[in-house]
């Protein structure tokens, strides 16, 4: 019985081998300088560029520039040399569970300012729950970029 194995050639086989001479065309992608593990923010000084053939990179989910993966969240572990996918990160979270964050409900003219106990992490525009300090009730808001939680109106 034969088996079939998938292997990742990167371009410097292709550069030892001499393949390069034959004709391979070379596409650059952003790689970890250094293992990057998961929930550590990555910087620019993490990463290095990585030679990879022109036709792998264009046929598969990677990422392609440094800007886009800078600021982002490692999901899963990064190996050094190793082409970035883009699941592979998430964007940051703008609150954490247990943070003390300003609970803002605004209707016209009235604006209602609290504190509330997040419950959840969450990233810019996603809905989380959290724990109205003053009253104790759970109250439903979307995060905001400035890290205050807005209740949506009914």
């Amino acid at each position: 019985m034969k088996r079939r194995v998938k292997i990742l050639v990167t371009a410097t086989v292709f550069l030892s081998a001499g393949l390069i001479n034959q004709g391979l065309a070379i596409g650059i992608l952003p790689v970890p300088a250094v293992t990057i593990y998961p929930g550590e923010v990555i910087t620019g000084d993490m990463l290095r560029d990585g030679r990879f053939v022109d036709r792998y990179v264009a046929r598969t989910n990677l990422m392609k520039s440094a800007g886009d993966i800078i600021g982002k969240v490692a999901r899963r572990t990064l190996v050094s040399g190793r082409a970035i996918p883009k699941n592979a990160l998430r964007e940051a979270f703008v609150v954490r569970s247990g943070q003390i964050v300003t609970l803002r409900y605004s209707s016209g003219a009235l604006t209602i300012l609290t504190k509330a106990i997040c419950l959840q992490n969450g990233q810019a525009g996603q809905v989380v729950r959290t724990r109205n300090i003053d009253s104790g009730l759970q109250v439903v808001g979307v995060v905001k970029p400035n890290g205050s939680v807005e209740v949506p109106k009914k």
